[in-house]
This record gives structure tokens, C-alpha cells and sequence, in this order.
């Protein structure tokens, strides 16, 4: 199953990823690589464990588990 997620990202942050992606342009990443690109790259990147880890907690607020961690 697949499920889009949407995120607002303010002005500032928006300047540290046009950042962060030149500086990997640097680095030899594919010149047509965008800050929209970047992010979803960076989001993805262990996004299993904070999908689980939010999962767990909610488990555990409506009483489906146990413990939390």
C-alpha cells in the first residue's frame, strides 16, 4: 500500500534544503537532483522507524499494547 504524505516546510527550512542539496551537488550528485528531490530522499531514510515507533505509542495510548517502547 502506498500513502502520501504532504508537509508544509516553512521559508528557513526550505533554505537549509536548497543548502544541503548543493552541497551534495558538490559532492557529484546528479546536477538535476532538486530540494524537492533531497527531501524526499532524506524523508524516506529511516522513515520505517519513526512510522513504527508512532504506531507503538498510539498502540499504546488506546490500550491495543502494553508498553511503549
Amino acid at each position: 500500500m502506498h500513502i502520501t504524505v504532504e508537509y508544509l516546510i516553512e521559508d528557513d527550512e526550505y533554505e537549509r534544503l536548497k543548502l544541503i542539496t548543493e552541497e551534495y551537488k558538490k559532492q557529484g550528485l546528479d546536477d538535476e537532483f532538486t530540494p524537492e528531490k533531497m527531501f524526499e530522499s532524506i524523508m524516506i531514510t529511516g522513515s520505517k522507524y519513526d512510522k513504527d515507533d508512532k504506531f507503538k505509542f498510539h498502540e499504546w495510548k488506546l490500550g491495543l499494547r502494553e508498553d511503549y517502547k
